[in-house]
């Protein structure tokens, strides 16, 4: 709005202005119904004659009735107001348009924000008129200072988990992060292609990744990888990024996701695994030598004792082994299975012991017991039960609940008639007490006439990070 209107009355007179023909009347005055209708000011301001004409609701915006003399300065904010008049100023005397947004103190101490918009004109008469229009885009405003602080704590967040949002534009090429990606890269560009980022990924991971990418884009399925950038330093540090592509209400396909640093984790995994395969070691050779240790302790003797503890300390070595296979994070169940019941199933005969069921992976720990119990089972039927005799047959079975727990039923049948027996060996005490304790569910052996059954219920031991670490 022009800047020549006072806050007090003019210090000269103005000349005396006819009044409006009755078609002019009209015409202004729907046109102030319709501005009123839209929530605008249509103005206009005649320099020569030091006039200001108003249209809409004037007090609505600045909480006062219009005053003949005032200058709309008088509204505008104290830090705006030098602004404010330059521009418009400068609009006047090159004969551009105006445009410019603003902050208006109202009567009661409100402040609204206003975008006003306008042009110079040169009526026939020659006299240079202004003509604008003001619209109170306070809720546009605050709605972009509530979207930028929203985006302020986003970005802190994604900084302080070390994480970067992206998204890409197949059509422009462009990506666009939300956090400052460049700072650990080895590079003073701003990362605004998904080339640039290509050129800075370790040579031995560029085409997996590239192709992953395309094949979630094409796809319009998820995206996940871990791979390497170049730092500043000349090494590379890890990162893992996920993504999703999308289609859009134009019918565009955009990727979007999050890029966190793992070189932290990377680095944690590392040193486990340096650990893991230390220990892995240490526990061969120590079993290596208990191994030898007993076989000097029981040297020329084929007794029982002598077997039974052979038997255990080979179950155990079989289950590490296994554990050792998957770097001690799980242990697969049907493997653990095949392994202990291995040495109990003759050559040519293995249809003896019949083992089924889904392969789910166990915790560390809970594989070791697993597998020490199902050895002290065969050891058992092979003395007394159903694998003593030709026709024996044993069936083991395990099935997943819905409720994440497993069922695992040990069965033998056509064996000797079975009978309970005198006093609990040692091989019964751990299948009924430590191997319940260890999974957290409950064993029950049913020394049945028919044969002997046992029955595990416990929840499904999967494995934690814990016991991954320290198993």
């Amino acid at each position: 709005m022009p800047a020549f209107a006072s806050a007090e009355p003019a210090s000269v007179p103005t000349e005396l202005v006819p009044p409006e023909p009755e078609a002019q009347r009209a015409h202004r005055a729907r046109l102030d119904s319709i501005l009123r209708a839209a929530g605008m000011i249509g103005w206009e301001g005649d320099v020569e004659r030091n006039r200001v004409h108003h249209l809409g609701d004037v007090e609505a915006l600045t909480g006062s009735a219009w005053r003949p003399g005032w200058r709309f300065t008088h509204f505008v904010h104290p830090d705006d107001r030098l602004r404010f008049a330059e521009t418009l100023r400068d609009c006047w005397l090159n004969d551009t348009e105006y445009a410019q947004e603003f902050r208006v103190v109202r009567t009661d101490g409100g402040v609204r924000w206003v975008s006003d918009v306008g042009r110079p004109a040169i009526f026939p008469d020659g006299r240079r008129w202004m003509s604008g229009v003001l619209t109170d885009i306070t809720a546009r405003k605050q709605a972009e200072a509530a979207a930028q602080a929203s985006r302020a704590r986003l970005d802190y967040a994604l900084q302080a988990a070390r994480m970067t949002a992206w998204d890409w534009d197949p059509q422009t090429g462009m990506v666009i992060h939300t956090a400052d990606l460049n700072h650990n890269l080895d590079t003073d560009e701003v990362i605004k292609r998904r080339e640039q980022l290509a050129e800075l990924m370790h040579p031995e991971d560029r085409a997996r990744v590239l192709s992953i990418f395309e094949t979630a884009f094409v796809n319009g399925t998820d995206y996940h990888a871990e791979y390497r950038l170049r730092r500043p330093d000349g090494g590379y540090g890890w990162v893992a990024s996920s993504g999703r592509a999308l289609d859009g209400p134009d019918g565009r396909r955009r990727m979007s996701g999050v890029m966190t640093d793992i070189t932290d984790r990377k680095t944690a995994e590392l040193h486990r695994d340096l650990l893991i395969n230390e220990l892995n070691h240490r526990v061969k050779n120590t079993l290596a030598v208990i191994q030898g240790v007993a076989a000097q302790t029981f040297r020329g003797r084929e007794d029982e004792p002598a077997r039974v503890f052979q038997g255990r300390l080979m179950a155990l070595s079989t289950a590490h082994n296994v554990l050792t296979g998957q770097g001690w994070e799980s242990a697969s169940l049907a493997r653990i299975v095949e392994d202990a019941v291995r040495p109990f199933t003759p050559k040519g005969d293995e249809a003896r012991i019949v083992a089924r069921g889904p392969d789910l992976p166990v915790a560390p720990k809970s594989a070791v017991a697993i597998a020490m119990a199902i050895h002290e089972l065969a050891s058992n039927a092979v003395k007394y039960g159903a694998l003593s005799v030709p026709d024996g047959r044993v069936t083991l079975d395990w099935t997943q609940s819905r409720d994440e727990r497993f069922q695992l039923t040990w069965r033998e049948a056509a064996g000797p008639t079975v009978r309970p027996p005198a006093r609990r060996g040692f091989g019964l005490r751990m299948i009924e007490r430590g191997l319940a304790t260890e999974l957290g569910g409950s064993v029950h052996i049913d020394f049945r006439p028919e044969g002997l059954l046992c029955t595990i219920d416990a929840p499904l031991p999967r494995p934690t990070p814990e016991e991954t670490l320290h198993a």
